[in-house]
């Protein structure tokens, strides 16, 4: 025997109400039906209204987001194998590869404890712990930052090199302190030359592909994808390594004449125009003359009639460095030790004879109005801007100490560069974020368990329910007055039937689309006060049906509502066995919703999180094995720069020099 819920709701007005109006009204085209259909339909709109208008609006800005990043769906995914990457090292829902950058302090800490301390510092109630004396040394050198900022916006247009220019000197200064040399700070290591001191890397991300060289991205996304392998490079940095692509008659020289031409189609490749790249080389290698004293621009290049491999060269370390188009990646770059060969006495191109030089050097490159932007075509300011859009606002934090391997006591502190929007993804990565995640949808997939088993039993008293045989289907049993009269329902007619009918359908297909657009409302989230406060909105929508039925209907139709009894009919369910088991309320709260959470998050960590974590480490940061800019542009390759690459085309240089007869 099931007994149906009378609770006050829109819903049980339109199922328990009708009978009872029909014998106080004589029939229901009359005002309290008008009221109550006109609840129900308003009902539906609020519910189906507000979930689609915010759920869909986050979905879609979500989606977008991620498609600019990206420019794949998940078809692209899985037909590019970076699904089946991420999923060999998804070892289970709970595995995490931001957990490596959890702070020291939590390693030997239970997860509930970690959990409260994370939720707490993202309602701001408490900072970190051991992190008050270096969130001080961040807010002073990002109020020097703002200081340095401004001059440097006032000097953009300045022409003065590394060594004659205080400011980018100063500039430089504001990102990194330096320490005065002390032997038992910094012990010197026959492998490494960066010690980092507590700091953790951003990295993030399920990553084991090889670093195999992708196809050339296009303007309208800031990455793409092949094979499972990022590239992030802004377009016109892209021709850097295509040198043989350039120079088609293979003279050593790429001429005008070839770039206009473009035999390869390198424009389509790679969405710049060859011939704009061009100019933007030369125009760019006059103008650094007065910024590298070394550097002797031959008349074919002034008069824009060829670029000599020996200044491809040259530009190419630039456009390489470009590509990370933000100053305050220098500290970082520097500590990755791409500026080590540089720093060598050996060498020492570019004006860079030390840490402050390469500093000067990066940030001159990095600045707005510097020297990217004038060695790089105008679709390079566009990348800047979309890089900035994807990556977020960069915050500081110490990243520990670098020593120049070159000199004992030249050695600096290292301020790191953290982005806002990777930030955001390492911590819905982590695995305290997934458990508290697997928590908020357990809790909503539960919410739904009394709506959906309430259909069930609606759908079944509507099939099953015998059909009345009066007028109404009502019995009335009189009191001492007419408010002492109680009702029982012992059949339904056919219009009431019908209503039943419609009005299951329609709940179903609401509480379905509830479901489905709250666990991706959920999911999407990144931050725990954002999943809070939406499981709560998501409360408040589920609950709208009572909300308008406690608000409108009058007080005489609540008190008809509590005089019905309990409306009860035999069920033909199975109420026993396995199958009895599986309708029950424990089954589906215990086993099934569970496994559906886990599922959830463990297909939008595979599809959402872990790509959009390899495509910002690539972008941003051009780290992860899934990147082709970190497996190109890696350590090795900048000090064979350094070293060879440079060294000889400033070689070659002095002999195009020499042979123009210019001293």
């Amino acid at each position: 025997m099931l007994s149906l819920d009378k609770g006050e709701s829109v819903y049980s007005f339109v199922v328990f109400l009708p009978p009872i109006i029909q014998y106080r009204k004589g029939g229901l085209a009359n005002y309290e039906m008008c009221l109550g259909v006109t609840l129900l339909i308003l009902n539906l709109v609020m519910q189906v209204g507000m979930t689609y208008i915010v759920g869909t609006g986050v979905v879609e800005d979500g989606n977008a987001w991620r498609y600019s990043l990206v420019g794949m769906q998940v078809d692209d995914q899985l037909e590019e194998g970076q699904v089946a990457v991420d999923a060999s090292q998804e070892v289970s829902l709970f595995s995490s590869y931001s957990s490596l950058w959890q702070p020291r302090e939590w390693k030997d800490r239970d997860p509930t404890s970690q959990l409260l301390d994370e939720v707490e510092i993202d309602f701001g109630l408490h900072k970190r712990d051991g992190h008050y004396k270096q969130l001080m040394e961040i807010e002073e050198l990002e109020s020097r930052l703002e200081q340095d900022q401004a001059q440097v916006q006032v000097l953009k247009h300045s022409k003065k090199g590394p060594k004659q220019s205080v400011a980018l000197r100063a500039s430089s200064a504001s990102l990194l302190q330096v320490k005065p040399a002390a032997a038992s700070e910094v012990k010197p290591t026959a492998t490494s030359s960066v010690n980092l001191v507590a700091a953790d890397k951003p990295m993030g991300g399920a990553a084991a592909a090889a670093g195999k060289k992708g196809d050339a991205a296009g303007s309208a996304y800031f990455c793409q994808m092949s094979n499972a392998t990022y590239t992030c490079l802004p377009p016109s940095v892209k021709f850097a390594a295509q040198w043989d692509l350039l120079d088609t008659n293979g003279d050593g020289v790429w001429s005008r004449e070839e770039a206009e031409k473009d035999e390869n189609k390198l424009e389509q490749k790679f969405k710049a125009k060859a011939f704009l790249v061009f100019r933007a080389i030369t125009v760019g290698l006059v103008d650094r003359q007065s910024v590298d004293k070394r550097l002797w621009v031959s008349p074919q290049v002034e008069k824009m009639e060829g670029i000599p491999k020996a200044y491809f060269d040259y530009w190419m370390g630039d456009a390489a460095l470009c590509s990370y188009a933000d100053p305050g990646m220098c500290p970082t770059l520097l500590a990755r030790g791409f500026f080590s060969e540089a720093m060598n006495p050996k060498n020492n191109g570019k004006e860079i004879e030390d840490i402050d030089g390469a500093l000067d050097y990066c940030i001159f490159m990095l600045k707005v109005g510097g020297g990217c932007d004038q060695s790089l075509p105008q679709i390079y300011k566009l990348y800047r801007a979309t890089r900035f859009e994807q990556c977020g606002k960069g915050q500081f934090y110490p990243g520990g100490i670098f020593r120049n391997p070159h000199h004992e006591t030249d050695r600096v502190y290292v301020i790191a560069n953290a982005y806002t929007n990777l930030g955001k993804y390492l911590k819905s990565d982590s695995l305290i974020y997934k458990c508290f995640l697997f928590l908020v949808l357990l809790l909503w997939l539960l919410a739904l368990v009394a709506e959906l088993r309430e259909m069930v039993k609606m759908a079944e008293f509507a099939a099953t329910f015998p059909a009345s045989q009066g007028s109404d289907g009502l019995k009335v049993e009189k009191g001492e007055g007419d408010e002492d009269e109680t009702y029982t329902l012992e059949g339904i007619t056919s219009p009431h039937r019908a209503i039943i009918w419609f009005m299951v359908i329609v709940r179903t297909i609401v509480v379905v689309y509830l479901g489905s657009v709250g666990c991706t409302f959920l999911v999407l989230e990144t931050g725990y006060m954002d999943l809070l406060m939406n499981a709560v909105a998501l409360a408040f929508v589920l609950e709208v049906d009572e909300i308008l039925f406690g608000a409108i209907a009058r007080t005489s139709t609540v008190d008809e509502l509590e005089r019905l009894n309990d409306v009860e009919f035999e069920t033909f369910l199975p109420t026993e066995g396995c199958l009895g088991w599986m309708l029950m309320k424990d089954f589906w709260g215990i086993i099934m919703f569970p496994i559906i959470a886990y599922v959830l998050i463990l297909t939008h960590s595979l599809f959402v999180t872990q790509p959009v974590l390899d495509a910002l480490n690539c972008g941003c940061y051009q780290q992860g094995p899934q990147c082709h800019d970190a497996q190109y542009y890696n350590r090795e390759w900048w000090d064979f720069y350094w070293s060879q690459t440079l060294p000889n085309a400033l070689a070659k240089m002095a002999q195009l020099k020499q042979a123009a007869g210019a001293f």
